[in-house]
């Protein structure tokens, strides 16, 4: 933080100072600063005026002030920038013209706006679809293991009479032709054996 003084054309026997109370800090874009400035023996100004600005062309207003018996005078700003990068800032208290100029500067750095992630909202939205079908899948997995392992339960019977069928395979006796059931050693007819 430099502090310039000019002094005046006449020769005061006491000292006026401007003073930035702050020192050089760093916000984002758009967000809202305070810049506050401390004047000592304001009363050697005949005319007195604060003036925040950066450059002549963007000004944040001049207060005027009567500073009669005033030791210490201090003055606020509340502002923002807009731009990023290094910004400096002045502070400017003047008296009357050729009388007394006094001149603070402060540097703030504007700093683009933080996301609240460094990931791009399609990519959010394919981690968040992924990892929702890898639940599913496993739910999924999951429901058919415990299935496969429970035992089956018999189901109610049904409405329809269960027909047991099956046919009889019949083997034709050579000797005597009787017709037997197949797995029998003899003909039931001849006793021959087939």
């Amino acid at each position: 933080m430099a502090m310039v003084v000019l002094l005046p054309v006449t020769s005061v026997s006491a000292q006026a100072s401007l003073e930035i109370l702050q020192s050089d800090f760093t916000v984002e874009v758009d967000e809202e600063f305070t810049i506050d400035a401390r004047l000592t023996n304001p009363d050697l100004l005949d005319y007195r005026m604060f003036e925040l600005y950066e450059s002549e062309y963007l000004t944040w207003g001049f207060r005027l002030f009567d500073g009669v018996n005033y030791e210490i005078y201090t003055e606020s700003w509340h502002t923002s920038l807009s731009e990023t990068g290094y910004h400096s800032l002045f502070v400017e208290c003047s008296g009357a013209v050729g009388v007394l100029t006094l001149v603070d500067q402060i540097t703030v750095y504007v700093a683009p706006k933080q996301t609240t992630s460094g990931v791009s909202p399609l990519v959010g939205l394919a981690i968040v679809l992924t990892v929702v079908m890898a639940l599913g899948a496993g739910c999924y997995v999951l429901i058919r293991s415990i299935h496969s392992t429970q035992p089956v339960t018999p189901t109610e019977p049904s409405t329809y009479p269960r027909l047991d069928t099956y046919a009889k395979v019949l083997v034709i006796c050579p000797f005597c032709g009787a017709k037997t059931e197949q797995g029998i050693t003899h003909c039931q007819h001849c006793k021959a054996p087939l």
